[in-house]
């Protein structure tokens, strides 16, 4: 998450070019904010602004700044991605107080309680960043600098790297190891990703160091100007809980619905039919899950396995349950030095943010986060739903969650740029098998052994066609979206892709991952609810209200009956889960109504109309 990057040097080469540089490569990272702070011999200033670092605005200032940036000795800069505290000047970064500087890369998870424990004033909406600079800051006088960066850094919960300075001290330290220090002709450079060293000079591999985790470097070696401009904090539509709480489903009525007499799909499933005794046609045709077994992968890896502790692999990260066990498996259990490649689509929830950084501290492990242009995504977001409430139809939920879809380009991408051959994908549990989704569409095998790219292609052109007639239908799906929308078909039903897919060669067991995580890790699950699955984005507590609304089941159902199927769970025992788990969220889908920025009062009463 966000992307830092900096230097230290004792010249005055002309490095304004290598800033633009890195604030125009780092903007995949980080696309809400973009700031850098620099200190001269007698000058020192401070740029931050609300735009992305590849920007015409962000450059020209930057070639407005050459001056001092050329001749400073220190400089820390950021693009930020906002996974923490409301979008304002104070809160992007770099953050300054009382001569302490500071870029920071990750989630803070724990800076409410630091800020109690350390008395100070911690205020809703600041951001994780922010406190942790007033913590540190009010220690270096009793302690000094290093000692009391030191002793913040043990008692984070969460994943970091930072640079922070202080009268002529640098400290950059991370537990993640995403930071790479290269030595250049005497001057030290400092990123997120050790790729940026190639914006400069041509840095030797052997030359770039990674900082491994919980281990940190010291460098040792006025007047303040700030250019830009303050801005306000994002304006957010809330509906007081009480009122989006008067939208409630009838689960009465739900409890008439005619369901298999084996598992607890109901008869608005699409496709769906009974025999003489009431048994399902997906329980009839069901196949239990074959896997290749924890042998057949240790041998599968054994041949990648790094011996120096580079990167050996990459695994698609979102911090959901199924991908935070996987990290967890392939350190512990593999022995792997994975890379956590994470794409931000616009909907990533915050508690999904906090759990990936509680798991990558802990088993210090890299993250790439690719950003959308979150604003953008979210506003594709608004508009698709606007217009699929001009005229409802199930099959087109999904393209809600168009956005994500792209997931495998940027993974496959970066696949490329650190040179690794395997990437593990959490998916292919053939429990979360939903055939109705696609089953709207006219798809009748809906997620083969798990992953939808295995339709066949027969099917794959039934679903190309019904989105075509869709959209041909309703011209409020012709917008900014279509060209993702259909970036996101292609790369994910046609072009192919050489994963290893975790669940195809381990036994997938609900309560020993959910312990793992919450027992090892201190996993969080979702508040409201108490439920582990589908909480790391934002968008799933809307569509299953939705789909439960028009429906009567939800992607619960799904789930809960492949279980039955596979002899884990008693089909009285699924029914009495599910009615608690399709209990509406309603402080998830306020999140996900004020987020893509419309009215849930509208949005809410039109699908009860419906």
């Amino acid at each position: 998450m966000c992307g830092i990057f900096g230097w230290i040097k004792n010249d005055d080469d002309d490095l304004s070019g290598v800033v633009e540089g890195y604030l125009i490569k780092l903007s995949r990272r980080g696309k809400d904010a973009s700031g850098f702070w620099v200190k001269g011999q007698e000058s020192e200033l401070l740029m931050k602004v609300p735009n992305r670092g590849d920007s015409d605005v962000v450059q020209k200032l930057v070639k407005d700044s050459s001056e001092i940036i050329n001749s400073s000795k220190f400089l820390l800069g950021q693009t930020r991605l906002t996974t923490n505290g409301k979008e304002n000047y104070d809160n992007n970064q770099p953050v300054v107080s009382d001569g302490l500087v500071l870029v920071h890369n990750g989630i803070v998870v724990n800076d409410r309680e630091l800020a109690d424990k350390y008395g100070i004033n911690w205020c809703d909406g600041d951001s994780d960043s922010l406190t942790l600079v007033k913590v540190v800051r009010s220690l270096i006088e009793k302690r000094g600098f290093v000692v009391a960066v030191s002793k913040i850094l043990r008692e984070i919960v969460g994943s970091y790297s930072v640079a922070m300075y202080y009268q002529d001290q640098l400290i950059l330290a991370s537990n993640t190891g995403s930071l790479y220090l290269g030595e250049i002709d005497g001057r030290i450079q400092f990123a997120s990703e050790a790729r940026l060293f190639d914006q400069s000079e041509q840095c030797p591999k052997d030359k770039i160091i990674c900082l491994k985790i919980d281990k940190g470097v010291v460098v040792r070696q006025d007047m303040e100007l700030k250019v830009g401009r303050r801005v306000a904090p994002k304006s957010r539509l809330v509906l007081a809980r009480k009122e989006i709480e008067k939208y409630k489903i009838d689960f009465k009525r739900i409890g008439k619905i005619k369901r298999c007499s084996k598992c607890i799909l109901p008869e608005t499933v699409p496709q769906i039919s009974f025999d003489n005794k009431g048994v399902c046609n997906f329980c009839r045709n069901y196949k239990k899950m074959e896997i290749a077994g924890e042998g057949s992968l240790k041998q599968l890896v054994k041949a990648h396995r790094s011996k120096d502790g580079k990167p050996d692999c990459i695994i698609a990260f979102s911090g959901g349950r199924d991908s935070s066990y996987g990290l967890h498996y392939l350190v512990k259990k593999l022995g792997m030095h994975p890379v956590a490649v994470t794409f931000d689509w616009g909907m990533m929830s915050d508690l999904g943010r906090k759990n990936q950084a509680i798991m990558l501290g802990k088993l210090g492990v890299e993250q790439i986060v690719v950003a959308a242009d979150i604003k953008k995504a979210r506003e594709d977001v608004r508009k698709n739903l606007l217009a699929w409430l001009k005229k409802p139809d199930l099959g087109m939920v999904p393209l809600l969650m168009q956005g994500d879809k792209t997931t495998e380009y940027f993974v496959d991408k970066i696949r490329k740029e650190l040179g690794v051959k395997l990437v593990f994908f959490c998916r292919g549990n053939s429990l979360e098998r939903e055939e109705f989704k696609a089953g709207y569409c006219g798809v009748k095998n809906a997620d083969p052994n798990g992953v939808i790219h295995d339709y066949s292609w027969v099917d794959k052109w039934r679903l190309l066609k019904y989105y075509l007639v869709q959209f041909l239908g309703n011209s409020g799906y012709w917008n900014r979206s279509l060209w993702s929308s259909f970036l996101g078909y292609l790369v994910t039903y046609i072009v192919p892709h050489n994963y290893v897919y975790l669940w195809h060669y381990i036994k997938w067991d609900e309560k020993e991952i959910i312990e793992t995580l919450t027992k090892e890790y201190g996993w969080m699950p979702d508040p409201e609810s108490g439920m582990t699955w589908r909480i790391d984005d934002g968008s799933p507590a809307f569509y299953n209200y939705l789909y439960c609304q028009l429906q009567g089941f939800t992607e619960n159902d799904s789930f809960r009956s492949n279980q039955i199927r596979e002899g884990v769970m008693s089909r009285s025992e699924a029914l009495k889960i599910v009615m608690r788990e399709n209990q509406p969220r309603y402080a998830g889908i306020q999140w996900y109504l004020d987020t893509i920025g419309v009215k849930a009062d509208k949005v809410l009463s039109a699908i009860t109309d419906i």
